[in-house]
């Protein structure tokens, strides 16, 4: 998914730092402009924590871009492998602003299973 999301990027003229490693691990040589993560946050045993760091990894207005599972029935099928933590989209906000994060918006997808089992949230720093 990080090297079709930086390739996607590529195609649009912007350029990725693609990082695998522990949330908690990442030390960037510089503040990232922008933050993607796509379905991180349910797996992590403490998502304010998670957030909290990242919030320090972004330049003062920097942003956030998440996606996040939703509780839905198809999210059971994807748990059986995963394990991962459904959440609602008050329980995002409440962990983002916890962490430092001010919630600029929420975005739904519009079709497909992503628009059952996803949700789009954009952040800035509080």
């Amino acid at each position: 998914m990080r090297d079709q999301a930086a390739g996607a990027l590529a195609r649009r003229g912007a350029q990725a730092d693609c990082h695998a490693t522990a949330i908690g691990a990442l030390r960037p040589s510089a503040p990232f402009d922008h933050l993607l993560l796509a379905h991180v946050i349910e797996h992590v045993p403490d998502p304010v924590a998670a957030l909290r760091h990242l919030r320090g990894l972004v330049t003062p207005d920097g942003r956030l871009w998440l996606v996040v599972s939703k509780p839905h029935w198809c999210n059971a099928i994807i748990w059986l492998h995963w394990r991962h933590r459904a959440c609602r989209a008050a329980e995002v906000a409440e962990c983002l602003a916890a962490a430092g994060w001010h919630l600029e918006a929420t975005r739904a997808f519009p079709s497909g299973p992503p628009s059952r089992t996803s949700q789009g949230y954009s952040a800035r720093p509080a």
